[in-house]
C-alpha cells in the first residue's frame, strides 16, 4: 500500500478513530471507578462517624480541635516528665506510687516527730521537777 492509497487512508483514520473511542472509554472507567472509591471510601467513613456518634461537621470539627488541644498537652507533659508520649502511662503510673511511697514516710517521719516532742515535754518537765527539788533542798543556792 502506498501513502497515497485511499484503502490504507481509510484504514488509518478508522484506527485513529477507534483509538480515540478507546482512550475515552478508558478514561470514563477510570474515573467512575474513580468516583466509586470515593463513594465506598467516604461511605465507610460516614458508618465509622455514624457507629462513633458523630453526626455533624460541627461536632467533627469540636472533636478535632479537643484531639489537637489534648495532643498538644500530652506533648507539653511528655516533655516535661522527659518521656516518649507512648511511655506517660507508665511514668504517671510510676509516679503515683513514688507519691504513695512518700506519703506514708512522712506519715512515719510525723509520727516520730509527736514522738519526740513527747519526750522532749517528759524531759523539760523532769528538767523543772529536778530544779523545783534542787531549789528545795538548797535554799540558798540559785539555779
Amino acid at each position: 500500500m502506498c501513502t497515497g492509497d485511499p484503502v490504507r487512508t481509510t484504514v488509518t483514520s478508522a484506527v485513529a478513530e477507534q483509538t480515540a473511542v478507546v482512550k475515552q472509554v478508558v478514561s470514563g472507567l477510570i474515573s467512575d471507578l474513580q468516583q466509586q472509591r470515593q463513594a465506598k471510601t467516604s461511605l465507610s467513613l460516614l458508618k465509622i462517624l455514624e457507629e462513633a456518634g458523630i453526626s455533624g461537621e460541627e461536632k467533627l470539627v469540636t472533636l478535632l480541635d479537643t484531639f489537637m488541644s489534648q495532643r498538644k498537652a500530652m506533648d507539653l507533659i511528655a516533655d516535661k516528665l522527659q518521656c516518649e508520649k507512648e511511655e506517660l502511662l507508665a511514668k504517671v503510673t510510676q509516679l503515683f506510687k513514688e507519691n504513695e511511697t512518700n506519703s506514708q514516710k512522712i506519715m512515719q517521719l510525723s509520727i516520730k516527730v509527736g514522738n519526740k516532742d513527747l519526750q522532749v515535754e517528759q524531759l523539760r518537765r523532769r528538767v523543772e521537777h529536778l530544779e523545783t527539788v534542787t531549789v528545795g533542798q538548797n535554799p540558798s543556792e540559785e539555779p
